[in-house]
């Protein structure tokens, strides 16, 4: 079929945020590797004006009020939403599992063994409330208590009086430390660093913060660089294509929503420690961060630390159960999957970004710690229409 011939589709997404350029990402991805279309990329203008005024054959965009819904079904032509806000839409919904990205975060400090946990959201924001629910639930399953707090989104940044600390900051020196901090996203995540730096509680000593959504800028301009899960934007991008593309094909797609797993946690200076260990630990961990993209020796993991090999030695094995080498190659492995998961980066490239000096070693080093190359591996993390339904699964 010429070019001419194929579908228009209309995908509309706030290209400006990093969010949503990853969501285009997905899609793109999904046309690259069935070119069922003729995309019609536009920065996210979802007023009922402007989507009364399309002109195409099917329609990718966040539908988030009930307005932007009544426009879109006058429209009639086969539409996704990447919104998870409303209910019952009348057309297919594609979205991330908060409930999980909160579970996420809640395993991870759990695994650290922090006693004291925290989740910070903002309250008219739909997805804030779930993400805390998810997070609070695992946290009572294991008998701890968790400490809730709300913003509301338009008073975050207003200007405050010199001298006065706002709610947030307060609620911070109230905590007890060290605490397990879980923000509902990247942008709150920030203003939340800004509040413990201004009336004095350390970050990560004191608080170690995780957000959602991975904006790899807002993450890595923060002080300190931000950990942050990954919630699939990609994948959603993804699925959103190929349920498009089957509707516009005549199928039958399901109304329900579909959820998108999160798929893994980022990490950054602002987790770098473990409640129940000592400084050296702490020194030690932050060092391997710092230089999780060139191979360093153990000698230079020890001599950041302050303290022999043998003490440090001893102390990674009864605090993280591991030893000190072992947990930088997990430290190192995490940040290759995720590259392999959520990048088009060729496998060269990578290697030498994380400081291998041939693709033989970087392969060989992965296929040791995962137990397949990491072609391979790319190759079945890859989201594929045969293999949706291991993938996602309806929301609950």
């Amino acid at each position: 079929m010429s070019n001419d011939r194929l579908p228009r589709v209309a995908v509309m997404l706030d290209l400006a945020s990093a969010y949503g350029r990853s969501e285009a990402m997905g899609v793109a991805q999904y046309v690259a590797s069935h070119h069922p279309w003729r995309v019609e990329l536009s920065v996210a203008n979802t007023s009922t004006r402007n989507i009364q005024q399309l002109d195409a054959d099917g329609l990718i965009l966040p539908v988030v009020t009930e307005r932007q819904r009544d426009a879109v079904l006058k429209l009639g032509i086969p539409t996704v939403s990447i919104a998870g806000n409303l209910q019952d839409t009348g057309f297919p919904v594609v979205t991330v599992d908060h409930e999980a990205v909160g579970r996420m975060a809640a395993e991870f400090f759990l695994q650290r063994g922090f006693e004291c946990m925290a989740f910070c959201g903002i309250s008219d924001r739909y997805y804030s409330p779930r993400r805390g629910r998810g997070f609070q639930l695992t946290l009572e399953n294991a008998g701890i208590q968790c400490f809730m707090h709300e913003n509301r989104a338009q008073t975050v940044r207003r200007n405050r009086p010199n001298g006065q600390k706002p709610d947030l900051a307060q609620w911070l020196l109230s905590l007890p430390k060290p605490c397990g901090m879980f923000v509902c996203d990247d942008l709150q995540a920030v203003e939340l660093l800004e509040a413990a730096r201004r009336v004095g509680v350390r970050v990560p000593e004191d608080l170690a913060v995780l957000s959602v959504d991975n904006d790899e800028l807002s993450c890595n301009l923060s002080d300190p660089p931000l950990s942050s899960i990954d919630h699939g934007t990609q994948q959603i991008g993804y699925q959103a294509g190929n349920l498009l593309d089957r509707m516009l094909r005549g199928e039958t797609v399901p109304l329900e929503p579909v959820v998108v797993p999160p798929t893994a946690i980022v990490l950054r200076r602002s987790t770098d420690t473990y409640p129940n260990s000592d400084t050296h630990i702490n020194l030690a961990l932050a060092f391997m961060q710092r230089n999780i993209t060139r191979r360093v020796q153990v000698d230079e993991i020890v001599e950041a630390s302050g303290v022999s090999r043998r003490v440090l030695e001893n102390a990674f094995r009864k605090v993280i159960h591991r030893s000190i080498l072992d947990e930088y190659h997990r430290l190192q492995t995490e940040a290759i999957t995720h590259l392999l998961r959520n990048t088009t980066l060729p496998l060269k490239q990578i290697a030498r970004q994380m400081g291998f000096s041939s693709v033989y070693y970087f392969s060989a080093f992965f296929k040791r710690a995962i137990g397949v190359p990491p072609g391979q591996y790319r190759k079945k993390s890859r989201m594929s229409a045969d293999s949706v339904s291991e993938q996602i699964s309806p929301y609950k």
